[in-house]
């Protein structure tokens, strides 16, 4: 139950990662379209985008190795789905 609890985690990390990556792909994409007077605050946006695709992007990562490791100690294998693909929710 506990893994299942872990998989939702990790799927609504993903999803994090998702919305946050297209803006700022965007935002990347038109900062040189961006008024002088605004680059500033437009590169503090980019930059906490960035802070937070990091972290979401690493917890997706992390739980996926600490779902295979707990359900290694259970079952003596890696979890079916978690041991094919790092991207599998």
């Amino acid at each position: 139950m506990f893994i299942l609890f872990l998989r939702l985690v990790r799927l609504c990390c993903g999803l994090v990662v998702a919305f946050i990556f297209l803006p700022l792909l965007s935002s990347l994409i038109n900062y040189g379209h961006v008024y002088a007077e605004y680059r500033g605050e437009a590169m503090a946006i980019i930059f906490l985008q960035l802070i937070i695709f990091s972290f979401f992007a690493g917890l997706f990562f992390a739980l996926r190795k600490w779902i295979n490791k707990i359900y290694y100690k259970e079952h003596g294998e890696l979890h079916p789905q978690l041991g094919k693909s790092p991207w599998a929710l």
